[in-house]
């Protein structure tokens, strides 16, 4: 998954400058990790090194199975909420604009 982002960031308390940027999903049951990752050249592997920024996403079981689907919602201005629904979990991480 991919990242374009024309404004600075932070995510999970590390700033991320504008740029392009690989995005990088590690489930952990109800527990998962968003990466923002500065290697962008397609077929690469994944390499931790190159990674800028690691947030650990909030989840809350949901009554009702859910498509999967990931959608970035904007709840306020200079901030973005990426939510990811699985299943029926729901998870999400916030993106605050510097």
């Amino acid at each position: 998954m991919y990242l374009f982002s024309e404004a600075a960031f932070s995510l999970g308390g590390s700033d991320v400058p504008v740029g392009a940027y690989s995005m990088y999903l590690i489930p952990n049951g109800r527990k998962w990790t968003v990466i923002v990752n500065k290697d962008v050249t397609a077929g690469d592997k994944y390499d931790e090194k190159q990674d800028i920024a690691r947030a650990e996403m909030s989840g809350e079981q949901l009554l009702d199975s859910q498509a999967f689907s990931i959608v970035f919602v904007r709840p306020a201005p200079k901030q973005c909420s990426l939510q990811i629904l699985y299943g029926k979990l729901a998870l999400s991480a916030e993106f605050n604009e510097k």
